[in-house]
């Protein structure tokens, strides 16, 4: 391959531009084909096995994937990405010495992760956009457009940044200072050198490019930066219940909900009589009395009232709840609301015991 030099690059004195042959630029872009390549062999290696066990904490999602072959092209990407990373590294490994040759090869060798980078963000996004056509949970909570957007970006943006670095060390290897330290052949500047100095300088409207770069950074902001830094759990506590044995079965109190009563029947002597015998009390009245009687719910001691039951199947010899966390304990917050009395009982010693675990 040949690269000639722009005759209509005009973008300001042409001397600020570096052309000189830089060895220093070449090995840093030859580390950078290496390290590159590592990260795909680690892809490879390591994307399977968490894959598989993906699919066994989700069954659902595994059976959705199996049949709409998302988990075959998911293990064809790892595969992919395992052969792209040993062509990187390779081709870093030889780019060490540098000749025409080794130029090339490692110019061309960075497309291989564009292709994967590209082919994995797409089956990220046809998965997820499955996933929410067929209404499944993740982990047993239910996705909505917005957690399955956040899931994707979460799967896609390592490849994206893979293909961000590819994309800037071709820019380096197709400028005249590496390209010159390589093959030996110095000039004017290349493609790449227009490309560097057009960001640094701005091009030749510098005040739109900025309201160009404001604004993809606003959106980038709104649409990324903020949702990545809400879902992080920062210094808040978690307020859980302690872990212990637990023991829902016996039943301390039973809740019994009372008959509805016959209505009595009166005997009326003169029904067009003017006089009325009954007394009418306005503040009970027998709608009222009746609402109250359907709505109450008596409580009946039962004979296992203060009795222990048997540990349940959390494990360990203390009481708690199966699911809480180790070595956690009940707290009681108070709220300071500003109103007077929101911290009765704060320095009253002792403080009553409100719960008490068995």
């Amino acid at each position: 391959m040949t690269i000639t030099a722009s005759p209509d690059f005009d973008i300001g004195p042409i001397d600020a531009i570096p052309t000189a042959p830089s060895v220093a630029k070449a090995t840093v872009v030859a580390i950078g084909g290496i390290v590159a390549g590592g990260i795909g062999l680690t892809v490879w290696w390591l994307v399977p096995g968490a894959l598989e066990a993906a699919f066994k904490a989700n069954p659902g999602i595994g059976g959705l994937f199996g049949r709409n072959f998302v988990s075959v092209l998911v293990q064809a990407c790892c595969v992919a990405a395992g052969v792209a990373g040993a062509t990187c590294v390779g081709a870093g490994v030889l780019a060490l010495v540098r000749i025409r040759a080794t130029w090339w090869l490692l110019f061309m060798a960075l497309f291989t992760i564009h292709a994967v980078g590209a082919a994995f963000t797409a089956i990220a996004w046809y998965a997820t956009g499955a996933i929410h056509a067929a209404g499944l949970q993740i982990d047993g909570l239910d996705q909505d457009k917005v957690t399955l957007t956040l899931l994707w970006w979460r799967l896609a943006w390592p490849a994206l940044a893979m293909m961000a670095a590819a994309a800037w060390m071709q820019t380096m290897l197709r400028s005249r200072s590496v390209y010159a330290a390589f093959t030996g052949q110095t000039g004017g500047p290349l493609r790449g050198d227009e490309s560097l100095e057009d960001l640094r300088t701005r091009g030749r409207d510098p005040r739109h490019r900025t309201s160009l770069y404001a604004s993809g950074l606003t959106h980038l902001m709104v649409i990324v930066l903020i949702p990545w830094l809400l879902e992080a759990d920062g210094c808040v506590e978690p307020y859980r219940v302690p872990k212990g044995s637990g023991n829902p079965v016996v039943a301390m109190v039973k809740m019994v909900k009372p008959k509805k009563k016959k209505k009595k029947k009166s005997i009326t002597v003169n029904p067009n009589s003017a006089i009325v015998f009954e007394k009418p009390d306005l503040d009970h009245t027998e709608a009222d009395e009746q609402m109250e009687e359907m709505t109450k719910l008596e409580y009946q001691v039962s004979a296992n009232m203060g009795a222990t039951g048997n540990l349940g199947k959390g494990g360990g010899t203390e009481g708690g709840w199966p699911e809480g966390m180790e070595d956690y304990k009940i707290r009681f917050i108070r709220l300071n609301h500003g109103g007077s009395g929101w911290d009765d009982g704060m320095d009253d010693p002792p403080q009553p015991r409100w719960l008490r675990l068995g």
